[in-house]
């Protein structure tokens, strides 16, 4: 099979070793980078459309928020479903760019030898089971008519984490931390570890390494603005 970057999605989930060989040589982002953000913005838009918007009225008074008067249930729910969905296209690049920068200085302390662009390449190619999570989410949402609020925000659409088990009444802090404990995360954590032993050239303790404290730092800013809801 010819090595381009459209192979070099499913490369990376069934043949990891061979797909990241090849990125060593010669790296890609754009499309792997391009699919998770537009998966990603789709699953939020489908998601969105089936929280009704008294639903969203409701949680955003609980939370102690004031509103303009002049925005009422309908308008508020167009208003964060465009917003949403436009902060996903715009942070979904960012935050993979900055957590390939931490990364990359992690390795590269560690001894490592790897460029910028490499270590994208390694870490959207690493974190293509969130876009693996995302298309498996996308037809479970639309085979709802309604959705909560708790769920999108919680995570627990796709039963694959330990959210889907949190206590009755569970905090946001606490589910946004048993959402980080899922199947998906597990497989992506392997691949980057996987991917920069490979591309880096470095023993598997220093990747595991980089990649766990900069997992560990995503976690707790995740959990960290689940707390602030």
């Amino acid at each position: 099979m010819t090595d381009n970057s459209w192979t070099r999605l499913p490369g990376a989930l069934v043949a990891p070793r061979k797909t990241f060989g090849a990125i060593a040589e010669r790296p890609t982002v754009l499309v792997a980078l391009l699919l998770a953000t537009l998966l990603g913005a789709a699953v939020i838009f489908a998601s969105f459309e089936r929280i009704s918007p008294q639903e969203l009225l409701r949680s955003v008074e609980a939370s102690g928020r004031q509103l303009p008067p002049e925005l009422d249930a309908a308008r508020l729910h167009r208003f964060s479903l465009w917003s949403t969905v436009v902060g996903v296209l715009l942070a979904s690049p960012l935050v993979t760019a900055v957590a390939a920068a931490l990364l990359l200085a992690g390795i590269r302390l560690g001894g490592g030898e790897i460029d910028y662009r490499r270590a994208l390449s390694v870490t959207v190619h690493g974190l293509l089971p969130f876009t693996l999570a995302g298309l498996l989410t996308l037809p479970v949402v639309l085979a709802r008519q309604s959705i909560g609020i708790e769920e999108l925000q919680g995570g627990t659409l796709l039963l694959s984490s330990l959210a889907a088990f949190a206590p009755e009444g569970a905090g946001p802090a606490l589910v946004a931390l048993l959402a980080s404990v899922d199947l998906f995360s597990v497989w992506c954590l392997a691949l980057l570890v996987l991917g920069f032993q490979i591309v880096a050239r470095v023993s598997r303790t220093t990747a595991s390494v980089a990649v766990g404290v900069v997992w560990a730092l995503g976690v707790a800013v995740k959990v960290g603005m689940a707390a602030l809801r």
